[in-house]
């Protein structure tokens, strides 16, 4: 851990992150959730009817 920390917490867990660490696996998580769902939904910009 760095000079900076971010505290996250969830439900009784708290965990405390060195802050470049957090936001590189925030933004890692993102990109995942948005690929799955893309994969599940299919890509709504292709599939809308004109």
């Amino acid at each position: 851990i760095k000079k900076q920390v971010v505290m996250s917490s969830s439900v009784n867990i708290i965990e405390i992150w060195d802050k470049v660490k957090y936001e590189k696996a925030i933004d890692d998580a993102a990109d995942d959730f948005a690929s799955l769902a893309e994969e599940v939904m299919g890509n709504t910009a292709e599939d809308e009817l004109s």
